[in-house]
């Protein structure tokens, strides 16, 4: 369904109905002086509003997860709003921490 470097993945129920998806990529940094990193990052994750709640979620995170070590990744990232409360909960509980913290100024 996607390249090789883009994995999608996605939750349907018994009667085939799409009810969430993650959408990801996987990078490789190089440099001369640093140790090579591969990551999964994750672009998407989107439940159906209505399906909220079933751990579906859950699920697709745990799969990208045991999809990233499977491959031989070093880390699984991604970006979240710092205002997005229910996300930035969700993925705690997934036991991600902040990496980094990027500040702008709108002019």
């Amino acid at each position: 369904m996607a390249q090789e470097h883009t994995p999608i993945f996605v939750y349907e129920n018994e009667e085939g109905r799409l009810l969430g998806h993650l959408f990801c990529s996987i990078k490789e940094t190089t440099s001369p002086v640093l140790n090579p990193v591969k990551t999964l990052f994750i672009e998407d994750l989107c439940v159906d509003e209505q399906a909220r709640g079933q751990k579906i979620g859950e699920q697709l995170f745990d799969f990208a997860e045991k999809y990233a070590r499977e491959i031989g990744c070093y880390n699984l990232t991604l970006n979240v709003w710092n205002d997005n409360d229910g996300a930035v909960r969700f993925y705690e509980r997934q036991g991600l921490k902040p990496q980094e913290t990027i500040l702008e100024k709108i002019l």
